[in-house]
C-alpha cells in the first residue's frame, strides 16, 4: 500500500467514523422555491405555505418553529380566532391542524369540496367554487348550519369577521348576503371583474378591488357602505390591480396588493397612502390580531417602524453556497438574492436583494422578488467569492459589505461585463464577450484589459475558474464555430500572468456550468447540467480521468472538493454521496430528506462543515466529524500513524479492509495536552483504511 493511498484511505474512513451521527444537520434553513402560495400571521406566529408543506416562523426572531409537511400543497392557510387551530386547503380538501396537539383534526364533510375557507369565532366558513355553493359550519361538532347556493362567474369572496355577511364576486358586479336573513344586495360601478374583496373590522365598509383582465382602465380599489350599498369613494389600485385586500383589525387602514407585487397602504378617511412597497406577486395581505404587523407571503411589514422582514429565506432553487475564508460565515444565493448565514447557529445576519439600485443603498429592507425561469442561466451568469478578510462579497457584478448589507461598487449594468470569476488575490477578474471565442482578463482596479484568452474553435467560453494560487484560470465554452449544435465541453487552463494556453482537458460529456480546482491543484473538475448532469474529475498533470460521477436529473448536480484530501461530494435528486478520488469509490451515501434534491454544495475552509442547497430553496449544514489530523507514511516495514492529542480526549485507532468490519489497533486513554501520539503498525498490510475515534 502507497503512503499516498494510506493517505487517501484515512481522509474517507474519518468522514465514515463520524457521519453515522452526521446525517442529521446541525441547522437547517426550509426554502419556499416556485414562491409562497399561503400565508396567515397570528402574534410572533408567521405560518408558510407551499408544495412540501406548512412552515411555522417567528417572523420577530426569524426562527423556524416547526416544519408541518403532512400540511403540502397549501392554496390558503388561516389561524383560528384564537390561534389553537390552523387550517389549509389543498385541491378540494381542508385540513386543520391542533397548533396545541400538533396533530391534524378529523372533520369529516367539513373538509370536503373546499377550495377557500374562513374561520369565525366558533363556526367555519367554506367556499367551494365547483358546486358554486357558501357553507357554514359548526367549528366544534362539524355539522352543517347553512348553505348559500351562488351565481356561477364569482372570483372572490370574504366574510365579517363576525358571520354576518358574505361578500362574492361575480365578474363586474358584488353580491352581499347578510347571513341572518334572506337579505341580498348588488353592488354595482366596477367596469372591469373584480378580483379582490375585503370587510372592515366592524363589517360596515366592504372594499373591492379590480385589474388584469376585462377593461383594464378600471384599475381602482372602491369602498362600500355594506348598509346602504353606496359606493363611498374609489382610490387608484396598486401596480396592475388589486390581486388581494386586508383592512387593519383595530383601525381604518387598508392594505392592498397587485398582481405584480407592488402594494400600498392607506388611511381610509382621506385615502393618503402611508406605505409604498413591492411584495411577493400573487399572494395574500393579511394583517396580524393587533394591527402592528402586515404579512405577504414570506414578508411582514412593521406598520410602525416601516421595516419589511424576509421572514423564509430563499424563494428559487440555490444555485451558489460559498463559506467566508474564515468559515464563520455560509453565503447562499438563488439567483435573485443572497442569505448571509452564522454558519454555526444558522441565523441570517445580512439579506441582499441584486435589485438595489445605487451604490450605498441599503439591501436589507430591499424586497424586490426577480423570477429566473432559468437555473442553467443563472449559474453561468454570477459569480460569487468573498474577499480574503472575509468583509467583502462579489455577487451579481457587484461588490457588497458582507457588516451592513451595503452595496459598495457596481461593475456594469451589462451582465455579460460582470466577473464571471475572480482571482485569489482579488486583483484580476475574467469577463467574457457573448457569441466570441474571448475570455477576458481585466485589473480589478479599474477593469482594464490584461489579457484576450482566445481559443480558434470555440464560439462561447461561459464558464471560467482560477486556480487556488491565482497563476492559472480554467475555462469552457458553449458550442464550436462549426455548427451550433455540436457542443464544446474542452477544459482550456492558461497562465494567468501571460495569457497563454497551458493545456487543455477532454472527456466531459455534458455541458459544462462549473469548472473547480482542488485545494492542492492535484485535480481540476468540470460540472455539467444538460441532458446528463456530468462531473468529470482530471489528474492535472497527467491529464487522464480520475474520476466521473453522473447524475440522470441535471438540475440537480452538484460538486465540491474536500480541502487538502482525496474527498468530494457529489449531490443530487437522490441525495449526498461522497466519492475518494484515489480509488474512484463510493464513502459514504446520505439520503435524508434534508440532502435530497441537491443543487449547490460547499465545504468550509476548515473542512468541519458540509453546506447543501436545495433545489426547493433549503439550506443545510452538517458538521463534519474529524477533529485531528492524522498523518500516515508508510516506511517500507508498515505503517505509521500519527496525530496531535487534546486534553482530556480519549481515542482509539480502528482498522478495516470493507469499513463495515473495524478491529481496534490501539487506544490512547486520557490524552495529556500538547503531546503527540504516534504508532507503527507492522501488520496493517491487510487493512485498507483506518479511522479515529474521539470521545
Amino acid at each position: 500500500m502507497s503512503p499516498a493511498r494510506s493517505f487517501s484511505s484515512f481522509a474517507l474512513t474519518v468522514l465514515v467514523s463520524i457521519s453515522v451521527a452526521a446525517d442529521v444537520p446541525a441547522w437547517v434553513q426550509p426554502g419556499q422555491a416556485g414562491g409562497v402560495r399561503a400565508s396567515a400571521i397570528y402574534g410572533d406566529l408567521l405560518a408558510v405555505g407551499g408544495s412540501s408543506g406548512v412552515n411555522l416562523w417567528n417572523f420577530r426572531t426569524r426562527e423556524l418553529v416547526r416544519r408541518m409537511p403532512e400540511l403540502s400543497n397549501s392554496e390558503r392557510i388561516h389561524f383560528s380566532a384564537d390561534g389553537s387551530l390552523l387550517g389549509s386547503t389543498t385541491g378540494s380538501e381542508l385540513r386543520i391542524w391542533s397548533m396545541k396537539g400538533a396533530t391534524l383534526v378529523s372533520i369529516g364533510e367539513m373538509a370536503k369540496d373546499v377550495t377557500d375557507f374562513e374561520f369565525l369565532a366558533t363556526k367555519v366558513v367554506t367556499f367551494d367554487r365547483e358546486n358554486s355553493a357558501v357553507r357554514l359550519w359548526d367549528l366544534d361538532s362539524g355539522e352543517l348550519i347553512r348553505k348559500i347556493e351562488i351565481p356561477l362567474g364569482n372570483y372572490t369572496w370574504a366574510v365579517t369577521p363576525s358571520g354576518s355577511h358574505l361578500a362574492l364576486a361575480v365578474l363586474k358586479e358584488i353580491y352581499v348576503y347578510d347571513f341572518g336573513g334572506p337579505g341580498l344586495r348588488i353592488f354595482s360601478g366596477h367596469t372591469d371583474f373584480v378580483e379582490a374583496l375585503a370587510f372592515s373590522a366592524d363589517g360596515k365598509m366592504l372594499a373591492s378591488g379590480t385589474g388584469w383582465g376585462g377593461n383594464t382602465s378600471d384599475l381602482t380599489v372602491r369602498l362600500w357602505n355594506v348598509e346602504t350599498g353606496q359606493q363611498i369613494k374609489a382610490i387608484p389600485a396598486p401596480g396592475n390591480g388589486a390581486a388581494s385586500l386586508a383592512f387593519a383589525p383595530k383601525s381604518l387602514v387598508l392594505a392592498g396588493a397587485a398582481f405584480s407585487g407592488e402594494s400600498m397602504v392607506w388611511r381610509v378617511e382621506d385615502s393618503q397612502v402611508v406605505e409604498s412597497l413591492k411584495l411577493e406577486p400573487y399572494s395574500e395581505l393579511t394583517f396580524s390580531a393587533d394591527g402592528k404587523s402586515l404579512a405577504s407571503g414570506g414578508y411582514v411589514l412593521d406598520m410602525e417602524t416601516g421595516n419589511v422582514a424576509d421572514v423564509i429565506g430563499h424563494r428559487a432553487s440555490i444555485q451558489n453556497l460559498r463559506f467566508t475564508r474564515d468559515s464563520s460565515r455560509l453565503i447562499s444565493d438563488d439567483g435573485a438574492r443572497i442569505h448571509v448565514w452564522d454558519s454555526t447557529v444558522g441565523k441570517s445576519v445580512v439579506t441582499l436583494d441584486k435589485s438595489s439600485p445605487v451604490t450605498g443603498a441599503s439591501a436589507k429592507t430591499s424586497i424586490r422578488v426577480v423570477a429566473h425561469n432559468s437555473a442553467y442561466l443563472m449559474r453561468l451568469a454570477d459569480a460569487l467569492d468573498v474577499s480574503a478578510d472575509n468583509k467583502t462579497l462579489l455577487w451579481g457584478g457587484r461588490l457588497w459589505s458582507l457588516e451592513s448589507g451595503l452595496l459598495t461598487r457596481i461593475f456594469a449594468t451589462n451582465f455579460l461585463e460582470w466577473p464571471r470569476t475572480i482571482s485569489p488575490n482579488w486583483d484580476v477578474y475574467v469577463t467574457e464577450q457573448w457569441g466570441t471565442n474571448i475570455a477576458i482578463l481585466r485589473d480589478m482596479t479599474n477593469g482594464a484589459v490584461i489579457h484576450q484568452l482566445w481559443r480558434t474553435n470555440a464560439y462561447e467560453s461561459r464558464v471560467q475558474a482560477f486556480s487556488p494560487d491565482g497563476l492559472l484560470v480554467a475555462t469552457t465554452g458553449g458550442f464550436l464555430r462549426s455548427g451550433y449544435d455540436i457542443p464544446d465541453r474542452t477544459v482550456s487552463v492558461w497562465d494567468s500572468r501571460t495569457g497563454t494556453l497551458v493545456k487543455e482537458f477532454n472527456g466531459q460529456t455534458s455541458d459544462p456550468y462549473a469548472i473547480c480546482f482542488s485545494a492542492n491543484q492535484k485535480y481540476i473538475a468540470a460540472i455539467g447540467e444538460r441532458n446528463d448532469g456530468v462531473a468529470t474529475v482530471w489528474n492535472f498533470d497527467t491529464g487522464e480521468v480520475a474520476l466521473r460521477l453522473i447524475v440522470h436529473d441535471p438540475r440537480a448536480a452538484a460538486f465540491a472538493f474536500f480541502p487538502n484530501s482525496e474527498l468530494v461530494a457529489w449531490g443530487h435528486d437522490g441525495g449526498l454521496e461522497i466519492w475518494n478520488i484515489a480509488g474512484s469509490n463510493l464513502v459514504r451515501s446520505v439520503t435524508t430528506t434534508d440532502t435530497k434534491y441537491t443543487s449547490a454544495l460547499a465545504v468550509s475552509p476548515d473542512g468541519r462543515k458540509l453546506a447543501v442547497g436545495r433545489m426547493d430553496g433549503a439550506v443545510s449544514v452538517f458538521d463534519l466529524p474529524w477533529r485531528e489530523t492524522l498523518a500516515i507514511q508508510s516506511d517500507g516495514g508498515g505503517i505509521i500513524v500519527a496525530f496531535p492529542k487534546r486534553a482530556g480526549m480519549n481515542y482509539a485507532l480502528q482498522s478495516s479492509r470493507d469499513l463495515t468490519s473495524w478491529i481496534t489497533v490501539t487506544n490512547w486513554p486520557a490524552a495529556v495536552a500538547s503531546s503527540d501520539a504516534q504508532i507503527k503498525i507492522q501488520s496493517a498490510g491487510s487493512a485498507q483504511f483506518f479511522q479515529l475515534l474521539q470521545e
